[in-house]
């Protein structure tokens, strides 16, 4: 994946996210900043953060071409 990709993808979420109403968005819950995402798993803490990596689709809110993101 090239910079250039990577801060693309960057725009699309900033300017996706804002579209989602903060009433449809869980209290306390994991969730991406838009699109899909599934199998969340190697939760960890390091360096006074906790991580979570889940497979991830930006694009829609279904299953699609997978990504991996990491919170």
């Amino acid at each position: 994946m090239t910079s250039q990709t990577l801060r693309e993808a960057r725009k699309y979420e900033e300017a996706s996210e804002k579209m989602i109403k903060k009433e449809e968005r869980p209290d306390f819950h994991l969730s991406t900043r838009t699109g899909w995402m599934n199998d969340p798993n190697g939760f960890s803490y390091h360096n006074g953060q906790y991580h979570m990596f889940y497979q991830y689709y930006p694009y829609e809110p279904k299953w699609g071409p997978m990504h991996w993101g990491m919170q």
